[in-house]
């Protein structure tokens, strides 16, 4: 009987550990309005209606987005981590019965995030304030652009958005883009949970099918092998495992501790 093999070895220790958050996307319904008007005054109304079915309601005109996200946090007890955001003042009307209907209807295309639900603990104390199941949300700034846009959403989910100035390709906006961009955030400690993750369902999900996104995907994975972080190089390992014929001695010599 012989002994099992090095990749065997590598999926038996580390896919116990493997986390493959889903991205959640909402159902909301209200509207937004970027508008670059610094000489009208800013009004931020946040309202939230009692049970049995509490309705969460936003109206905010020419606030910058920063203050929005406080006021959000303040009145629900959401946790919103963020690095950069949108500096154009912003005008919007949304309203949903969770916390992530508002924020689809908010942000749009223009953010890429990911929600978490809060540990238990958390969750029971704020949900004990509002009535509005908590969550912890962490945005990245990957397509902010100088277009003024109105976006429309729906109650489906289904969103229209029209664009006054300048494009945004198409191209750059997968699920599979936006998950490469969050992976590869460094040096900021507010992210490496989002990174985590990231990398995770880049680890599981196989291949794309689309050539230069599996290339990204793979340099990404290789990236990875060398982090200190020995969760984000476990995770790399199990997905150069799927993904990539990487020599053996590569993989074992990244679940090294540093």
């Amino acid at each position: 009987m012989g002994f099992p093999q090095p990749r065997l070895m590598i999926f038996a220790a580390f896919i116990i550990g493997l986390v493959t958050p889903g991205m959640l996307i909402a159902e909301s319904k209200g509207n937004i309005v970027n508008a670059a008007r610094s000489d009208l005054p800013s009004t931020i109304q946040l309202s939230i209606s009692q049970p049995p079915k509490p309705l969460i309601q936003l109206e905010a005109r020419n606030a910058s987005l920063t203050q929005i996200l406080q006021r959000i946090t303040e009145k629900t007890g959401a946790i919103i981590h963020y690095s950069v955001l949108p500096e154009e003042p912003v005008t919007a009307t949304c309203a949903g019965v969770t916390v992530k209907n508002v924020m689809e209807c908010l942000l749009g295309s223009r953010i890429d995030r990911i929600y978490r639900k809060l540990p238990v603990q958390s969750a029971i104390l704020a949900t004990a304030k509002t009535n509005i199941q908590p969550v912890e949300i962490w945005l990245l700034g990957s397509r902010f652009g100088n277009a003024v846009s109105t976006m429309q959403c729906t109650f489906d989910g289904s969103r229209k958005t029209i664009n006054t100035r300048g494009n945004t390709s198409d191209s750059d906006n997968s699920p599979s883009k936006s998950l490469i961009r969050m992976a590869q955030i460094d040096n900021d400690p507010r992210f490496s949970e989002l990174r985590k993750q990231a990398l995770s369902i880049l680890a599981a999900q196989g291949k794309t099918g689309d050539a230069e996104t599996d290339a990204e995907i793979t340099e990404t994975l290789h990236k990875a092998l060398t982090d200190e972080d020995a969760e984000m190089r476990a995770q790399a390992v199990f997905g150069l495992m799927q993904h990539d014929n990487t020599d053996d001695t590569v993989l074992l010599e990244a679940l090294k501790d540093k």
